[in-house]
């Protein structure tokens, strides 16, 4: 493919220059993936090479647990927790009562 953007798949998204970057590691991804599935081939199904498990992970690919992403909300949780203050049910009550009582003559 000369052109990997072109594809259909790419069409209804917004423009490439936005996502630069992560349509090359897309390609890059699926280049490498490529490359190393032939390796793979020939060490396990038509047994040419020697077979050597060793990189069998080595895609640049960051790993994404379940375990992390609850981990991530929560700490989202509770950050945006800690941003929010609370302010009283009837505003104007609570600054007429504040100004009544706390007023300085």
């Amino acid at each position: 493919m000369i052109d990997p953007l072109s594809h259909e798949i790419f069409k209804d998204l917004e423009s490439p220059e936005l996502y630069k970057e992560e349509y090359e590691r897309l390609v890059a991804c699926y280049k490498n993936g490529l490359e190393r599935m032939q390796v793979i081939y020939k060490q396990d199904v038509i047994k040419i090479k020697f077979r050597n498990v060793q990189g069998r992970r080595a895609l640049k690919i960051q790993r994404t647990r379940h375990k992390d992403y609850a981990e991530k909300k929560k700490t989202e949780r509770k950050a945006s927790h800690k941003l929010i203050s609370r302010s009283p049910k009837n505003e104007e009550k609570y600054f007429y009562m504040k100004n009544k009582y706390w007023s300085v003559y």
